[in-house]
């Protein structure tokens, strides 16, 4: 059993990249096991503490899991005593942060949605599909809807809308041009909040442009190819759902260390 903690933004969120963190759990910690370990997250973010939630994995092949299954309801310290045998510790326990890393540049650009990674929601919540084929991305993209849904946040608006009033923000206020510049943070994050908030828009439509900037979207790859989110799976899943064409999606950039060209 792993009961992992992350604090704010340690890298990629446990609950974007719980299948990964688990593999390594499993090939360094108990590399022995037939089995992969069951994986409780517990994530502090922003002083939110989101509890422990339990995740059950099945395996694809020594030491490789499929994406997980949330498996029932966040666990009390007490659920989670009584599974595990002893109490667990809630904070991050004796832990000594890294140096701090060579500062890194958040770069944006405009994808088109239809090639975003399959998000592997797994039908949670239940208005989001299991997977979207490219023949429904195709067809969605051919008819899209503009109309929000009652379902949940993530339907209820136009992200269409949104990613367009994201766009602009960014290329208004970015040093150079969107497909090439960067944000830097400090700098520039003022000016786009005050012109989302000043879009002719409802509260639901800056509410979301401005979900794009402040926490955006980021595909990526790991080592072995595979594509994933570190954040903003369910956003993507709601834009493949209603075929909007463009948004806004982000990655760091670090610098090389020192004597690598």
């Amino acid at each position: 059993m792993a009961v992992v903690t992350q604090v704010d933004r340690e890298g990629t969120s446990l609950m974007n990249a719980a299948e990964h963190y688990a593999e390594d759990i499993w090939r360094r910690l108990c590399p022995d096991e037939v089995e992969p370990p069951l994986f409780i997250a517990h994530q502090l973010l922003d002083e939110r503490d989101f509890g422990f939630q339990q995740f059950r994995f099945v395996a694809a092949g020594r030491h490789t899991v499929q994406r997980p299954v949330r498996w029932g309801p966040a666990l009390s310290p007490a659920e989670l005593a009584q599974l595990v045998g002893g109490p667990v510790d809630s904070s991050r326990g004796e832990y000594t942060p890294p140096e701090p890393a060579a500062e890194g540049q958040l770069r944006f650009a405009v994808a088109r949605v239809i090639t975003l990674p399959r998000p592997d929601l797994h039908g949670e919540p239940p208005c989001m599909p299991a997977g979207t084929s490219w023949g429904q991305r195709l067809a969605r993209q051919l008819a899209p809807r503009h109309q929000g849904r009652t379902c949940c946040w993530y339907h209820r608006g136009d992200w269409s809308a949104a990613s367009a009033i994201a766009i602009r923000a960014i290329a208004r206020t970015a040093a150079t041009p969107l497909r090439q510049g960067y944000l830097e943070a400090d700098e520039h994050f003022p000016a786009v909040s005050t012109f989302i908030g000043q879009a002719p828009a409802d509260s639901w439509t800056r509410d979301a442009a401005a979900s794009l900037i402040l926490e955006p979207i980021q595909p990526s790859r790991d080592d072995d190819g595979r594509r994933f989110y570190v954040n903003g799976r369910h956003r993507s899943q709601a834009m493949l759902d209603a075929g909007v064409r463009r948004t806004l999606v982000a990655h760091w950039d670090w610098p090389e260390p020192d004597g690598v060209q």
